[in-house]
């Protein structure tokens, strides 16, 4: 009888112990910071994506009002880049997949462009 009242008391001691709270406490810190901080992190790539793409497509958009849409028949042998050149949709393509920027695979890129034309009766 004395020995399980002693046995009984050792197991509340023991339960009762915080000796390993620090431990789990830290566990579950870590856990919910490294998720943070990760989670930071892909945000901040995807709106560093988000920048090159959207700039990209206004060097695009530019180089494609720049030039215009469509070659004369002097301009058949047009060499894309060349200043005063009209350009085509390969030639756009092609600058925009040119420029270099840093987070963005010209491999990866697809680039569809197209242009609005004007309203009838209107020059």
């Amino acid at each position: 009888m004395l020995l399980s009242a002693i046995v009984r008391g050792r197991w509340r001691r023991i339960a009762r112990a915080e000796d390993g709270a620090a431990a789990v406490e830290m566990a579950v810190s870590i856990t919910a910071l490294l998720i943070a901080i990760i989670g930071m992190m892909k945000m901040c790539v995807a709106i560093y994506s988000y920048h090159y793409t959207s700039e990209a497509a206004r060097e695009g958009a530019r180089y494609a009002i720049v030039r215009g849409y469509t070659a004369s028949s002097t301009q058949t042998a047009c060499v894309a880049y060349e200043t005063g050149c009209m350009t085509s949709a390969d030639n756009v393509s092609a600058y925009v997949k040119a420029l270099g920027y840093p987070a963005l695979t010209p491999a990866n890129m697809t680039v569809s462009v197209s242009w609005a034309g004007f309203p009838t009766g209107v020059t």
